[in-house]
């Protein structure tokens, strides 16, 4: 290690606060003492010596973890090398000798990193003159043990400058989430000035990386560092030291991402899976695959790679559990069932005949089946996933209805949680018709809304954060990404807690009579969903199959487990290629069995320990008390309307 990288490389510099060596780089310690003073002769002179240098320079700090539940890591910092040329005092010299002795050390560590250095003469000159006391160096970066293999090859002036970059261990997993750093720029050029940076400095650019840079960024350090005019340092002092970042806790289980990724990997060309816990919030997984490698980015993104995912028509890039829309299809039955039954439009044992099609003006709406199913209740419709059931039941009830009911499950908005380009989706009114289609809704219209098609449109998290309502039924939980910050030192500074997001005005009676349609989606024999069960808990589930892009059709698997005391809601997207003809059940049910089936004992475990039953308690009477509270008040207006009819009639 030369002179001047050893002072830079204190074990001060990551350990301002007290962290575990798991969580940051060992960075080798300074052989220089910051506390020494120069020696009175040379101090004397210093400012009289024209190749002496004093300068101030900014040291990076490292960057906060980010980790799951459970403390493992989704990004941390990583010791690497970087080969730089660090030019000596020459004396009096021509810029072709510079430039000459230069190339030498440029040419070999090209071949040393396997990559071009393309660097003008110009440069090179600049910054001898300017810069020489930093070492000037090349972009590829090299693990420990390549240092020690290559060190002695060296040449007279080409050193391994050490530093730290950001490291991504699940490399693809929740890439779509963490998000990346980038760099802040390439160091200067010219003449050295006060807080100039001893390295490129990284800065969140994606996701959480983003969103909470104030809290992962740490606090830059300063140095003092005075040579002779040899170079040699006689004084190496912090003015002030880097401080490593707060870490972030995420609600996410990094075991059960990764398994989420890899069922959809196997079965799917581009999907999703979301998992919530019912009562919590907590948002378990949030997959969407393909995906990519997050250390592309570091230290920086090559132009061909960047190029290649960019033209990746599977859009790798592209979040498919938050970020894209589609119709909801069928899933979106559940909603409107439980809607129709808690307004009294059709009772939880009334059957309603469903021919293959019903004829609404001249245009016939069709059922998924050309056979009829005759007289069915609201549970049949339901495991059948009967169209026409729906056609009738939802025009009978208005689209105004069913669709309020949905926003109150979270349809139509964001969620709320830390994410970049979370789609909101669509809820459509008559506004957005006429706005769009030059008309007002149509009975036609609600009869494609009361199917989940149409112009409404939702996210996979969208679907699974409905199936946490009906699963919970009282009120539809906050969603929750981060479950804690943390100092280095392991003090929370910020814990979420439950909160309730909407109340729900659902009856018991919807509840219960939609939760037994989603069990007999799997567990009967003519339901559509048999091919998601699994063996260590009662599902409910509700497939879907819609007709996404010209050409392509998608299919989705939804519900929540166990049937009596939900605690867990899914959602399941796959998406089609062109002209593939697939359904809910055949094609996303098999992926929701694989994946629970992988984590089975982690969710075993996970369905056996207890939420927080007060605060959730606390949450339900507090919805309770209000849904009671506007209910009350509803009836004072509905007294008062009625009072100034009669006084108008009177009159």
């Amino acid at each position: 290690m030369n002179r001047f990288l050893l002072c830079i490389f204190s074990t001060s510099l990551i350990f301002g606060e007290v962290v575990s060596a798991a969580e940051v780089p060992k960075i080798p310690e300074a052989s220089v003492d910051e506390s020494a003073q120069p020696q009175d002769p040379k101090s004397a002179s210093i400012q009289t010596r024209t190749d002496a240098r004093t300068m101030t320079l900014s040291v990076p700090s490292p960057r906060g973890l980010i980790m799951d539940r459970n403390g493992d890591i989704f990004a941390n910092n990583l010791l690497v090398y970087k080969l730089s040329v660090l030019f000596p005092e020459f004396g009096k010299v021509t810029d072709e000798e510079i430039v000459a002795w230069a190339r030498e050390r440029v040419d070999q560590i090209a071949e040393f990193a396997g990559q071009e250095w393309t660097i003008s003469d110009k440069k090179l000159v600049s910054h001898y003159r300017h810069r020489r006391w930093l070492p000037l160096s090349h972009r590829s970066t090299f693990q420990e043990s390549a240092v020690k293999k290559l060190k002695k090859s060296l040449k007279e002036g080409v050193e391994f400058q050490p530093m730290y970059v950001r490291n991504y261990p699940k490399q693809r997993s929740a890439c779509h989430i963490i998000g990346y750093v980038r760099s802040t720029g390439k160091l200067p050029d010219g003449p050295i000035y006060y807080g100039d940076s001893m390295w490129e400095q990284a800065k969140g650019a994606e996701g959480l990386e983003s969103l909470y840079e104030k809290d992962l960024a740490g606090q830059t350090g300063l140095k003092h560092i005075l040579t002779d005019e040899e170079g040699n340092i006689i004084v190496d002092k912090y003015i002030q030291r880097p401080k490593i970042g707060n870490s972030l806790v995420l609600t996410l289980n990094a075991k059960w991402q990764k398994q989420a990724e890899v069922a959809i990997a196997r079965k799917a060309r581009r999907g999703a899976l979301v998992m919530l816990d019912v009562q919590t919030g907590e948002v378990l997984t949030l997959a969407s695959y393909p995906n990519y490698d997050l250390n592309s980015w570091i230290p920086r993104i090559s132009q061909e790679t960047y190029t290649k995912l960019l033209n990746d028509k599977n859009a790798p890039m592209y979040s498919r559990a938050f970020r894209a829309t589609y119709p909801p299809a069928s899933t979106f039955k559940a909603i409107v069932a439980a809607s129709v039954l808690t307004d009294g439009v059709v009772g939880p044992y009334e059957t309603v005949n469903c021919p293959p099609y019903i004829k609404i003006g001249s245009k016939k709406f069709h059922n998924h089946s050309k056979s009829p199913d005759g007289h069915i209740n609201v549970a049949k419709a339901l495991a059948r996933s009967n169209n026409c059931w729906f056609y009738q039941v939802g025009i009978k009830a208005g689209a105004e209805s069913f669709l309020a009911t949905a926003q109150q499950c979270g349809f139509g908005s964001k969620t709320g949680l830390p994410l970049f380009y979370e789609s909101s989706g669509n809820i459509p009114d008559n506004e957005y018709m006429i706005e769009n289609y030059g008309r007002p809704m149509t009975d036609g219209d609600t009869a494609n809304l009361s199917i989940g098609q149409g112009s409404i449109l939702a996210s996979p998290l969208q679907v699974a954060q409905g199936m946490a309502a009906i699963a919970n039924g009282k009120f539809l939980p906050k969603l929750r990404l981060i479950k804690q910050i943390q100092r280095p030192n392991g003090d929370v500074i910020y814990a979420s807690t439950p909160e309730v997001r909407n109340k729900l005005s659902l009856s018991k009676t919807a509840i219960d009579n939609v939760t037994k349609g989603m069990y007999q989606v799997i567990y009967a024999n003519y339901g559509t969903g048999k091919k998601g069960a699994v063996g260590f808990t009662t599902m409910t589930g509700k497939t879907g199959t819609a007709q996404w892009v010209q050409g392509k059709e998608l299919a989705w698997f939804a519900g929540f487990f166990p049937k009596n005391n939900p605690r867990i809601a899914y959602a399941v997207l796959y998406e089609g290629s062109k002209g593939e003809s697939v359904s809910g059940g055949h094609k996303a049910a098999p992926i929701v069995r694989s994946f629970l089936n992988s984590i089975s004992g982690d969710l075993r475990s996970y369905l056996a320990t207890t939420p927080d039953n007060k605060k959730i308690e606390t949450l339900q009477a507090e919805a309770a008390k209000k849904l009671a509270e506007e209910n009350a008040l509803k009836a004072i207006i509905v007294e008062e309307s009625k009072t100034e009819e009669k006084a108008i009639i009177v009159d």
